[in-house]
């Protein structure tokens, strides 16, 4: 793995991705750990304590970035407490965990339990 990001008890990791897996992505994404507030963003129904690196499965819906098309750079890794961010150049920022005081910035306190996308431009 190329890059590992680590919050109060969860590590999310971005591994480069050689084989055509993933939707075709340079890269694949994994955490391990706490995921009770949703911060490793497996979804709804995920188990609340992850004790091996699970696959944080990608968005697939329209707009997201297995369909916007190009060739994403490996993404960059912020984590809070309980939530975390992952910058993509091609789709801007994704955000997943707790939201108690609006920390994902998507306009609620709810937490996300899956990556979300956020409309801002990020270059890189």
């Amino acid at each position: 793995c190329v890059q590992l990001g680590s919050g109060w008890s969860h590590l999310v990791a971005v591994c480069e991705n050689s084989q055509d897996t993933y939707g075709g992505l340079p890269f694949a994404l994994f955490g391990w750990g706490r995921n009770d507030h949703g911060q490793l963003g497996l979804g709804s129904g995920s188990p609340r304590r992850v004790p091996l690196p699970a696959n944080i499965p990608l968005p697939a819906e329209e707009g997201s970035l297995l369909t916007k098309g190009g060739v994403c750079k490996l993404p960059g890794i912020s984590c809070g407490s309980e939530f975390t961010a992952f910058q993509l150049p091609c789709t801007g920022l994704w955000v997943c965990g707790w939201n108690e005081h609006g920390n994902n910035g998507i306009g609620h306190c709810e937490d996300v339990e899956s990556l979300l996308n956020l409309p801002i431009p990020v270059d890189g």
